[in-house]
């Protein structure tokens, strides 16, 4: 009888600890799995950071040529020389323009789909990493959120000068705005044959004093879009220490 007892017991022990082993590796199993899945996402977030961080770089250098120029013209505006500027607003192409500086604006749109999507259809709860997660929703929701809506103030302010210009029947204000779709894209391309053009453009615009006003407000809003810009580039080199910490455990 006894040792039918002890080979029972034997066997119900022999049960338990297959039953338990059995979950340790499932829940061991699941947790690789886990693992391999954080892993891989937060592989994916430092490629969408190496993208985004170009993009910025090639953004900013634009905007700072921009604010170069603009911050030049509107401190010398009074006795401009226009013969030099001329050629920096013509020879430049897309880079920097008398087009670029009054008559368009320039959007900021970084590669973020990715991250964004992490954020929207939780993903980001596949990240264990609390510091990640939190660096992630400052980066879109918070930084890049002010950057977009200091962008959409500056094309607010272009919008509003195209329709002040719209109402103005002045004379000396058709120069300036006067182009055709062909030589809009090739003073862009072949821009030393626009330079005679564009010195007389910002001699026309030089009698404009809402020009001039508009510029000074351009200037403004350029330096809180920069700045914001810098708080998000400052945000995304975190976030890739972060991530880069993790991935070397």
């Amino acid at each position: 009888m006894r040792n039918i007892l002890a080979r029972g017991g034997v066997e119900f022990i022999a049960v338990v600890l297959g039953i338990t082993i059995s979950f340790w590796l499932d829940n061991q199993k699941e947790e690789w799995n886990n693992r391999k899945i954080e892993i891989n996402l937060l592989e994916s977030i430092i490629s969408d950071i190496e993208s985004i961080k170009t993009y910025n770089q090639q953004r900013s250098e634009v905007f700072e040529l921009d604010n170069a120029v603009m911050d030049y013209v509107s401190t010398n505006w009074e006795s401009l020389n226009v013969d030099s500027i001329a050629i920096i607003l013509s020879t430049s192409g897309y880079k920097s323009s008398i087009h670029n500086m009054f008559f368009d604006y320039r959007e900021f749109h970084p590669p973020i789909s990715s991250l964004r999507m992490v954020l929207n259809n939780g993903s980001i709860n596949l990240i264990n990493s609390k510091k990640v997660k939190s660096l992630i929703s400052r980066l879109i929701n918070t930084d890049y959120g002010f950057i977009s809506k200091n962008v959409d103030a500056e094309i607010a302010l272009q919008i509003e000068l195209r329709n002040i210009i719209m109402k103005d029947n002045t004379n000396n204000v058709i120069l300036p705005i006067e182009t055709t779709s062909y030589s809009l894209i090739d003073r862009f391309n072949n821009g030393e044959k626009y330079i005679n053009k564009t010195k007389e453009e910002l001699k026309a615009i030089q009698n404009i004093d809402y020009m001039r006003n508009y510029l000074s407000l351009k200037i403004r809003q350029r330096r809180m879009i920069m700045t914001f810009i810098f708080l998000f580039n400052r945000t995304l080199n975190n976030l890739e220490e972060e991530i880069i910490k993790i991935l070397k455990v």
